[in-house]
């Protein structure tokens, strides 16, 4: 699972992000492990990171701009 979320976003709240994180750890059973930032995103990682990911972008809106390598990494469609 991946949730992806702008922190200027002016039609969901930011905290939804956040709760959804912390909902979906929680079905998982998995806690935060670590944060690694680059430029303007954080990522959050759950366990090992291969079940659970979120991406918070500072200065981001509504629709955050997709990472198609990454999301293609994340499935395991390349290396």
């Amino acid at each position: 699972m991946q949730i992806t979320h702008g922190l200027n976003d002016w039609l969901v709240r930011p905290q939804c992000a956040y709760e959804s994180l912390k909902q979906w750890s929680n079905v998982l059973g998995l806690q935060l492990t670590r944060q690694v930032t680059s430029g303007q995103w954080t990522q959050h990682i759950y366990g090992d990171g291969t079940k659970l990911v979120g991406y918070l972008g500072q200065g981001i809106g509504h629709e955050p701009a997709v990472n198609e390598e990454q999301l293609l990494r994340f499935f395991g469609i390349i290396n």
